[in-house]
């Protein structure tokens, strides 16, 4: 038998029965299979560095990474503030929509269907935009941490490669 999950994260319950190699019969039994992601972890509040934003009513928990890519988030948003926090008024980094709790497709419209397919991983965000005279030093200091940006018009799109 062959089972391929769908792009939910979920519980799934099933039934198995069948005749044994001698003809007997297996009466049914239930059996459950958790579609998940492992390894996740909540994007801690990011204090004076960052902000998480883009929590919703049906997924107020949707800041959810691997490690790695936790760690370069924090990383990356330690040394913009570093660079821009200078006396004036700083705005810190915005993280939206990472992934969901147990991974899977980020149902960001109600319908269980993309457009966020690529949020299912944990190693994803969308990142809102900094004023124009600092795009490109924090674009500099995104591909120093090896991670890969899509414009996307109205914000950045965040990978860890």
């Amino acid at each position: 038998t062959t089972y391929k999950s769908p792009e939910i994260a979920t519980l799934l319950q099933g039934t198995l029965s069948g005749v044994g190699p001698t003809g007997i019969p297996i009466p049914p039994s239930y059996f459950f299979i958790d579609v998940k992601i492992i390894g996740l972890s909540a994007l801690p509040d990011g204090g004076a560095d960052y902000s998480l934003v883009g929590q919703t009513a049906a997924h107020g928990d949707n800041h959810y990474g691997t490690p790695t890519f936790n760690t370069a988030l924090a990383s990356l948003a330690a040394q913009y503030r570093d660079k821009y926090d200078g006396g004036d008024v700083f705005t810190p980094l915005a993280y939206n929509d990472m992934s969901l709790i147990n991974g899977g497709l980020f149902d960001i419209n109600g319908s269980w269907a993309p457009p966020h397919k690529r949020h299912r991983l944990g190693t994803n965000v969308d990142m809102r935009l900094v004023p124009m005279d600092r795009r490109k030093s924090l674009r500099k200091l995104i591909e120093d941490l090896e991670l890969s940006i899509l414009d996307e018009g109205n914000h950045w799109h965040l990978t860890q490669q």
